[in-house]
């Protein structure tokens, strides 16, 4: 199928051949690009990236709508092509339908291109529906911790906390402006070398580490922690990854188990005092 941009097409004002610029660009095939005519939210051309995306060939979706495509009703749409098209708006976020019937979230940044006397939308499509579903993940699982009688906190990918819960406030006897944004794991001199490199494991891509450390928030460095006594904690730490795979967070969990670790030790102590007390005898 023929489009605007061929090598026969007149280019009106232009005084360049708009096809020598373009030809390039809707011959990407990665790129998800398309070129649609506002007036009636035709698909006037498209690359092999959005072919691939869609999964219609190029043919098939040069001979669709963009109504087609997108989930919001025809109304709706020609309102946002409407304001793409007045640069009131160059940037949206819509559902998708692919040919298999599935929907994707995607991020369109749509600018007008004028090609003799009449003007065209030029989008650039980009699928962002695991940042969307991480999105909700992370929603609900916010609404979780604060329901959670566990101490849990969220970190980005480099390991600073940017959210918490009020169980873990109450844990530290800190407040959350205190919290947020100045405790980071990796100044944290509690961690040994080898509780360390579990926790880069989960910051490097691996999903979950799980250890037990003895824990005094003096050893915290570049921290505000007020002074409390040691404790024995229970720390699993998972990861959340984007579409690409790579960590943009860690959950981590901190259970108090001192309580366990102190009996423990009375009893060894008490087994060992009753074992001298028997080598003496």
């Amino acid at each position: 199928m023929s489009n605007i941009f061929s090598d026969n097409h007149v280019p009106g004002d232009f005084g360049f051949h708009p096809g020598h610029m373009y030809r390039g660009l809707f011959g990407n095939q990665t790129a998800v690009l398309l070129l649609i005519d506002p007036r009636d939210g035709k698909i006037v051309d498209c690359s092999p990236g959005a072919a691939l995306f869609y999964g219609w060939s190029r043919s098939e979706l040069m001979a669709k709508r963009i109504q087609e495509i997108n989930t919001k009703s025809p109304d709706q749409v020609l309102e946002e092509m409407h304001r793409a098209g007045h640069r009131e708006c160059n940037h949206f976020f819509f559902k998708h339908l692919i040919k298999d019937g599935s929907i994707k979230d995607v991020e369109v940044f749509s600018v007008p291109f004028l090609v003799g006397e009449q003007s065209f939308l030029f989008s650039v499509v980009q699928d962002v529906t695991r940042q969307k579903e991480i999105e909700r993940e992370v929603k609900l699982l916010s609404k979780a911790m604060e329901n959670s009688p566990v101490a849990m906190w969220i970190s980005d990918n480099k390991g600073t906390i940017i959210e918490t819960n009020e169980c873990l406030l109450k844990f530290l006897n800190i407040s959350k402006e205190e919290l947020i944004d100045k405790y980071n794991v990796f100044n944290d001199m509690n961690l040994d070398a080898d509780q360390l490199m579990k926790i880069k494991s989960v910051y490097e891509g691996e999903r979950k580490a799980r250890f037990e450390m003895e824990w005094d928030p003096q050893k915290v460095s570049d921290s505000n922690l007020p002074e409390s006594p040691k404790l024995f904690i229970d720390v699993q730490l998972f990861s959340i990854l984007d579409q690409a795979g790579t960590v943009i967070n860690v959950v981590c969990q901190w259970m108090d188990i001192s309580e366990r670790i102190n009996r423990e030790r009375a009893l060894r102590e008490s087994e060992q005092r009753l074992q001298g007390y028997v080598m003496n005898a």
